[in-house]
């Protein structure tokens, strides 16, 4: 428990690490938000958002905290908080700016003075030997001079042991830093080793779920096909089975000497009587574009009936030239008896209108009751369909007798009108 423990905080203090060393244009651009608000006087502003990017490893931000804390700009004094700050900026040398060592500097002052510290001269001059070597290496020649200077005038007040001893401490600490520096590089390439094994070893399991899954997926289909010719098989022998039984029944019936009848299935309830299809004669009819025949604005219409008759769809036009204008659908049932069902028609920038009327007389209503001042749309297409077809069920209804019928009965009528004709 306690390795596993170790391993997970182990691994936040990486990642932690590893995304605040990453110059990133948005910790760029905080600090620099900071600056400009310190530039303005703005010294709350500036300090919340330097502590929020010094937390994230700047070692820019952390110098500008530490010398707030120290010199009371915005906040009260706190030298405790402020030599911690430096310290953190101070062990980023690294970094190729000035502030780590501008920090180191700070900390000599502090330890040279005495200030919420022990007073030592020897650990003062190891931060300024220190703050030397960096100033010098990455050639910052003002802090070379500043820290040249306190060097000179420190060791003019300590002896040779003293001085030899603060070199010592010098290197002691700086090897003390690199191997700590080595160490948790060491322990974030295992980290980073042990988290590259995690996935290579997620992705196999993935891989091994993926490969059952699909397996799992034929298994099913298989199970499924054979479920599928178990139920055929298990029809077939129904079906056998049931020839086997009428074949039985009816070898039986020759044998008592009976002929077997078949049972015929009824189609219904009443299988005598004959089935009632509906047939109305604007099924499937689709109009072209209609001219109002009572209106006194420009409106057309085309309406479209569905394959059985019990539905329709038409659609409004009003024509450009009248202040309002408009269009849009209109659906709904068609009765039997050929009258459309009241709909409102969604129509785009004019008011709302009814669609009714029948199926050969269209008419169009205001919402508010009405109609649309006398619109009307007469269907003269389908007026002679529906001519066609009552001609059609008359003849139907009442078929022409043959020629050969037709003479006798006109012979018979001239027979009868002779014989009164002789009476009289």
């Amino acid at each position: 428990m306690k390795k596993i423990f170790y391993f997970a905080f182990t691994m936040l203090a990486v990642a932690s690490f590893l995304l605040s060393t990453i110059p990133t244009s948005t910790q760029a651009a905080s600090f620099s938000d900071g600056l400009s608000a310190f530039n303005e006087e703005d010294y709350e502003t500036a300090f919340k958002i330097w502590k929020s990017v010094a937390k994230k490893g700047n070692p820019k931000a952390q110098f500008r905290l530490a010398t707030m804390y120290r010199k009371g700009i915005g906040i009260p004094k706190n030298h405790k908080k402020a030599i911690r700050w430096f310290l953190l900026a101070a062990k980023q040398e690294k970094s190729g700016i000035p502030e780590p060592f501008r920090a180191q500097m700070n900390l000599g002052y502090y330890y040279l003075r005495g200030e919420s510290v022990e007073k030592n001269k020897t650990t003062a001059l190891k931060w300024f030997l220190s703050a030397s070597k960096g100033f010098t290496h990455y050639r910052f020649r003002r802090g070379e001079r500043r820290s040249a200077r306190e060097i000179v005038k420190l060791k003019q007040n300590m002896s040779e042991e003293e001085i030899s001893n603060a070199e010592r401490f010098l290197f002691d600490w700086k090897e003390n830093y690199k191997k700590s520096t080595k160490e948790k590089r060491r322990k974030e390439n295992t980290l980073k080793k042990a988290l590259e094994d995690k996935r290579r070893k997620d992705t196999a399991l993935k891989k091994a779920l993926e490969d059952k899954r699909r397996k799992d997926t034929a298994l099913k289909k298989t199970l499924e096909d054979k479920r599928r010719k178990d139920t055929a098989l298990k029809k077939a022998l129904e079906d056998k089975r049931r020839k086997d039984t009428a074949r039985k029944k009816a070898l039986d019936a020759i044998y008592k000497g009976k002929t077997p009848q078949k049972n015929k299935k009824p189609n219904s309830i009443f299988p005598n009587k004959p089935k009632k299809t509906e047939y109305f004669f604007w099924a499937g009819y689709q109009s072209k574009e209609l001219e109002c025949d009572e209106c006194d604005e420009s409106w057309e219409i085309k309406i479209k009936y569905s394959k059985d008759g019990k539905n329709y769809k038409a659609d409004v036009i009003f024509i450009p030239g009248y202040p309002e204008t408009g269009s849009g659908p209109c659906e709904g049932k068609v009765f039997a008896n050929g009258n459309l069902e009241k709909t409102v028609c969604e129509l785009e920038n004019a008011k709302e209108r009814m669609l009714g009327g029948s199926v050969t007389r269209l008419e169009l209503f205001n919402t508010g009751g009405g109609n649309s001042g006398g619109a009307v749309w007469i269907d003269k297409n389908l007026l002679k369909i529906k001519k066609q077809n009552i001609v059609t069920a008359q003849k139907k209804q009442h078929p022409k007798k043959p020629a050969t019928i037709l003479k006798k009965v006109q012979k018979e009528k001239n027979t009868q009108i002779k014989k009164k004709n002789q009476t009289h």
